[in-house]
């Protein structure tokens, strides 16, 4: 009786701890349609189909180091199925709040069985290939936009080999600058990454040569 008590509270406290965070689901356009309001704020070009169909912008508060990452997400009202589904963050939502996250219509369709409407939603960071991030707990602790941006940095690093860039241009090699956000080189040539504004470049070689300086 004893043991089963404590798998019991065992389980809901896994559940707890994978919850992470909840708000508001919203959609904003359709699947394969990401630049709808504008070209997207993480500066990528064509994903692979999964992430053409199942994306979201992310709120405000939670954006920086978000570009790239994955959010398993699970609708919590009536009309959703309970089921979570894997949804990486191309955009920002700068009106949403923390907690919310704006999604495709098929990602929110998917998630609370409703297509454009405002449903309440729970979800956690993740792992693109499918596992639960183990950065959630932390992020639980200090759900601030620094600390979002600094525990970002092993699922990012990960994510960064498989974006995609409009122009042709490819993702920054660096896994530091990328979770600063400066998401897609401007050019090969000149080592350098830019963010998707295009208004902020930093040099590759630079970052080092200071980093050197700060060593010694």
């Amino acid at each position: 009786m004893v043991r089963a008590v404590q798998a019991a509270l065992a389980l809901l406290l896994l559940a707890g701890a994978a919850a992470g965070y909840t708000g508001d689901g919203t959609a904003y356009s359709a699947a394969g349609d990401k630049d709808a309001t504008g070209f997207n704020a993480c500066g990528f070009g064509k994903l692979d189909s999964q992430w053409e169909r199942m994306y979201g912008a992310m709120n405000r508060d939670q954006f920086p180091g978000s570009c790239g990452r994955c959010v398993r997400v699970r609708g919590t009202q009536s009309g959703a199925s309970g089921d979570s589904f894997l949804v990486m963050i191309v955009d920002e939502c700068p009106e949403c709040k923390h907690g919310d996250i704006d999604f495709s219509s098929a990602a929110l369709e998917a998630i609370t069985g409703y297509s454009w409407d405002r449903k309440d939603i729970e979800w956690s960071w993740a792992d693109c290939s499918g596992q639960d991030s183990s950065s959630s707990s932390s992020q639980d602790a200090s759900p601030s936009p620094s600390s979002d941006a600094s525990s970002s940095s092993d699922s990012s690093s990960s994510n960064n080999d498989s974006v995609q860039c409009a122009d042709g241009r490819k993702a920054c090699p660096d896994s530091g600058l990328f979770d600063q956000g400066f998401v897609c080189m401007n050019h090969e040539e000149t080592k350098c990454c830019k963010k998707p504004n295009g208004k902020r470049c930093t040099s590759l070689n630079s970052r080092r040569r200071m980093q050197r300086r700060l060593l010694r």
